[in-house]
């Protein structure tokens, strides 16, 4: 995180971070928090994952449509990173990447500053090939 903010300072736009909002999230919290960061006008949102409960491939769909309505009515663009929660198998994989509209890993651009997303959903370790997305990103 701390390279992120770093960047951000060199660029000159400033960005808000969301953390993770599972664990018995508290009703009205995780919306609380989108409306402070809506008020401050950020460039854009990072979200570093556990978006959803999960661990249901079969609820995890209806999961995300019911959080979605947050942050698209603040109208910011949003660079989601996946936690164990968003995925744990392929289904969660394919659904993630549908409802975020990013893949797994994905590297972007911002006023001269670079972004790198990898996944260790999965797994506390980053795998040898996300090790080698980094590089080639």
């Amino acid at each position: 995180m701390l390279a992120l903010i770093l960047l951000a300072l060199a660029a000159n736009f400033q960005f808000a971070i969301v953390g993770d909002r599972t664990g018995e999230a508290v009703p009205g919290v995780y919306e609380r928090v989108w409306r402070d960061i809506e008020a401050e006008r950020p460039a854009f949102v990072v979200s570093v994952g556990d978006t959803i409960q999960g661990g249901n491939d079969f609820t995890a769909e209806r999961e995300w449509r019911e959080i979605r309505p947050v942050w698209k009515r603040a109208a910011l663009p949003v660079f989601f990173a996946a936690g164990n929660h968003d995925v744990w198998s392929d289904a969660s994989a394919r659904v993630y990447e549908k409802e975020t509209g990013r893949p797994l890993s994905y590297g972007f651009d911002w006023q001269g500053a670079h972004f790198t997303v990898l996944d260790n959903s999965r797994t506390e370790e980053l795998s040898a090939d996300q090790l080698a997305f980094l590089e080639r990103d």
